[in-house]
């Protein structure tokens, strides 16, 4: 009775707690995947370590997503009661911010082991494995700020870390010691670690977001429909930078589909709209997604072949392949955003179908 009471008693007195808790866990999530990110860093890895390695990334990532999801849901419930006061705002901030150091950290894919064979004998990658592991530490920091209510503290050690490791890249490129493409991933991903210590550093001084800009971002957390021109407009504008992750991802399709495009004028295949197709369903906003839909897709397909040719082998009669047909495009509208591997199987056999009634 008096742990509810104190509970409630807090809620009331501290009503942004909860949301300023859920953000700590958060932070201190966000620093355990830096950590297992920068795992994959190490030039002593085996193959063995580097599956146990990809295997604990795994796991910190789906962690770190359940509990972004979590955050956003004690966010949205803020807004809903429209009490988007000063916390409400900070912890909005301090949200996105997360959010955008997550996909940054995520967003780069390199063949881990590929990297560390190549640079075994440099220093270069024990200056990223370690840059990780203090954006880890300071993520950590950052979330103990948070839950003892102390403004966070950056680490002066970043600059000095990130100026060595700027010289050790130059002096690569300098060296031509390597293949150059590898040169250039790495200075990307620098980038990248570059970015990630920028907003960490602009969390110290804890910068308002203009109120312009949190407006959108109230209206698009609060509720996702549209609902007019204005609503358009402001989505489109909102997007039309790029740092949106969807405008990266349209121009990334753009360019997939035109090149798909060029293919298939160039090679006249036939049947080449298929190409487009399943260029537009594959392709994700991210890597990880879009490599799980590939896969998905390439196995479904295979499946779908394979009983689309017995089915027309067992089943020569139209009347059984109108109703196979149907029930194929039945289940593909079902199962299209909860089993993607099933849907393409079956939108697979409806096609064979459609092409042999033909």
């Amino acid at each position: 009775m008096w742990y509810g009471l104190l509970s409630t008693l807090s809620f009331l007195i501290f009503p942004a707690r909860l949301a300023q808790d859920k953000l700590a866990i958060s932070y201190s999530a966000l620093g355990d995947f830096l950590y297992a990110k920068s795992n994959l860093f190490d030039v002593d890895m085996t193959p063995k370590s580097y599956q146990q390695s990809m295997i604990e990334l795994s796991l910190e990532n789906g962690k770190l997503i359940a509990i972004f999801n979590e955050m956003k849901t004690a966010l949205l419930t803020r807004l809903k009661g429209d009490r988007g006061q000063k916390d409400t705002r900070r912890s909005l901030q301090y949200y996105f911010v997360a959010q955008d150091i997550h996909e940054r950290a995520d967003s780069a894919h390199i063949d881990y082991q590929k990297l560390a064979k190549i640079f075994q004998h440099s220093d270069i990658l024990f200056r990223f494995q370690r840059i990780m592991s203090i954006q880890g530490k300071a993520c950590k920091d950052l979330s103990e700020s948070l839950l003892m209510r102390k403004p966070y503290v950056h680490n002066q050690r970043f600059k000095h870390t990130f100026d060595n490791l700027r010289q050790s890249l130059d002096k690569l490129r300098q060296e031509q010691q390597y293949d150059q493409v590898w040169i250039s991933a790495l200075f990307a991903l620098f980038q990248n670690l570059k970015s990630i210590d920028a907003q960490l550093r602009n969390l110290e001084t804890e910068q308002s977001i203009k109120s312009e800009r949190f407006k959108h971002i109230e209206n698009q957390l609060r509720d996702d429909d549209l609902k007019g021109w204005d609503d358009i407009k402001i989505r489109i504008k909102q997007h039309l930078t790029p740092e949106s992750v969807l405008f990266r991802h349209a121009i990334r399709l753009s360019i997939v589909l035109l090149i798909s495009y060029i293919f298939v004028q160039v090679s006249n295949i036939e049947y080449g709209y298929w190409i487009l197709l399943t260029a537009l369903f594959v392709s994700q906003p991210n890597f990880n997604a879009t490599k799980r839909r590939l896969r998905l897709r390439i196995v479904g397909t295979l499946v779908g072949i394979i009983l689309g040719y017995a089915i027309l082998y067992f089943v020569p009669s139209i009347e059984g392949q109108l109703l196979l047909l149907v029930l194929s495009g039945i289940l593909f509208f079902e199962l299209r955003s909860k089993q993607y591997a099933q849907a393409t199987a079956f939108i697979t056999i409806l096609a064979l179908i459609n092409f042999n009634l033909d």
